[in-house]
């Protein structure tokens, strides 16, 4: 398989659109191997800023000698863009093969989730040291991994159509990225948004 028939394997993706649950996920890691036990992970969920906020912690991780793996959403020109190790996006030439193992061990993954573990294989196999991850939806296919610090950048309108009408139900969906006893730290929020994620966090155990 080269790159270009790779991206056009998880290209084919996009038409399952987003479904709900973990299975398929916890599914496809259980066949690599549980290779994402081997890695400590920053998980940061929200609305606006999750980008620049995995970018931050990424550099700041790398400037402390640590060898960083980035996932974030979405690409400008290319996939490779979503997946980087050290900060440089990762080699077309891992592609392929990374491709044909998660497309062996769970076809029926989403575009999303498809990425996801193929990020976890990708650190995992690179010897990465810390994986930070950028949410997608708050219970999305990244809340598979079990993550050693949670953070929330501000929790916005996002998503109405599938997340429900109001920052309650936004700031809701983000709470799928709280664990039982992973502390949590969050940037400001808006007051309705800031009631919802320290309810749940205080409920796991984890405060804000």
């Amino acid at each position: 398989m080269t790159y270009e028939a790779a991206i056009q394997l998880i290209k084919q993706k996009q038409s399952l659109g987003v479904q709900p649950g973990l299975s398929r996920m916890l599914a496809a890691m259980e066949k690599t191997g549980n290779v994402q036990n081997k890695l400590q992970v920053i998980h940061v969920a929200g609305t606006n800023g999750k980008g620049s906020t995995s970018a931050f912690l990424d550099s700041l991780s790398r400037a402390h000698g640590c060898r960083t793996g980035l996932y974030t959403s979405p690409h400008f020109l290319s996939p490779c863009e979503r997946i980087r190790i050290d900060g440089v996006p990762l080699q077309e030439d891992l592609w392929p093969g990374l491709a044909t193992e998660v497309y062996a061990a769970r076809p029926d993954l989403t575009y999303f989730e498809f990425l996801t573990v193929l990020a976890i294989l990708a650190f995992a196999r690179q010897g990465v040291q810390l994986a930070v991850m950028e949410a997608g939806l708050g219970g999305d296919a990244t809340t598979a991994l079990a993550s050693d610090l949670t953070c929330f950048a501000p929790v916005a309108m996002d998503h109405a159509a599938i997340l429900g009408p109001t920052l309650r139900d936004i700031a809701l969906d983000k709470c799928g990225a709280i664990r039982p006893r992973v502390p949590v730290v969050s940037a400001p929020q808006f007051p309705a948004a800031e009631e919802v994620l320290r309810r749940q966090a205080e409920r796991l155990a984890a405060p804000l």
